[in-house]
């Protein structure tokens, strides 16, 4: 169980874009963002006025899909994530993932060296996603190879 959970982690380290699939009122949605990891939990920003945060704002429930190697089918990975969202609304924990995303992503920071940038910074919503459960998906190990 513990190389499992090892190995999901290091695939949740090693990417950088998702796609959320959310609904509200039975209409669907997907969104491509690029995401950071902390433990299991993912995070990822959005700006007020789109569908994703809207939606969100109506329904915390998300699901998500990482692709990684998918050139190869035989090779091919994909992690899967069921869970909830949260807003994070706590600035100290809002200043810690914006950290960790200027971080990861330099090119955001470039990005935001423009006018107005830290404003725009504050704009941004900031959203954590609580797993319930997750699946890799690793042809490597055998066509439909799934671990939970």
């Amino acid at each position: 169980m513990e190389q499992e959970k090892e190995e999901i982690l290091k695939f949740l380290q090693s990417h950088n874009v998702l796609t959320a699939a959310i609904t509200m009122e039975d209409v669907p949605w997907a969104s491509m963002v690029y995401y950071l990891s902390r433990d299991f939990n993912v995070y990822f920003v959005s700006i007020p006025k789109t569908r994703l945060s809207a939606y969100l704002e109506k329904n915390p429930r998300i699901a998500i899909t990482i692709i990684g190697n998918e050139e190869d089918w035989q090779n091919t990975q994909g992690l899967q994530i069921e869970g909830k969202t949260e807003l994070v609304s706590s600035r100290l924990e809002q200043m810690k993932v914006a950290s960790l995303y200027l971080k990861k992503f330099p090119a955001l920071g470039k990005m935001l060296m423009g006018s107005g940038g830290l404003s725009k910074l504050r704009q941004l919503k900031f959203y954590k996603v609580i797993p319930e459960r997750m699946w890799l998906n690793d042809n490597s190990k055998g066509f439909g190879h799934k671990v939970e």
